[in-house]
């Protein structure tokens, strides 16, 4: 196992992620694992995510994702209808 000399410290939403998840709409909604702190979109469009606190049909279109962009959210779930963007992967704690 690889020591970890970061692992015992308090972790904030501007520290480096410590667990990455690959999303996959391409059958229905992504719910993740762990809430993110940020989602990347390798593939320009729009992103459609239910934010960490708010309730699963509480969902919230953000528009206009760049190429490449990382999009600074607290999602726990990435929603097939209405997103876009390709190849992404969430940031976690």
């Amino acid at each position: 196992m690889t020591l970890d000399p970061f692992g015992q410290q308090g972790q904030t939403a501007r520290d480096p992620a410590r667990t990455l998840e690959a999303i996959d709409i391409s059958a229905d909604d992504h719910v993740l694992a762990i809430a993110s702190k940020a989602i990347r979109c390798g593939g320009a469009g729009n992103l459609v995510v239910v934010p960490a606190d708010h309730d699963d049909e509480d969902a919230v279109t953000i528009t206009g994702v760049l190429a490449g962009e990382y999009v600074p959210v607290q999602a726990q779930i990435v929603i097939k209808t209405g997103t876009t963007c390709t190849n992404m992967t969430a940031f976690g704690p």
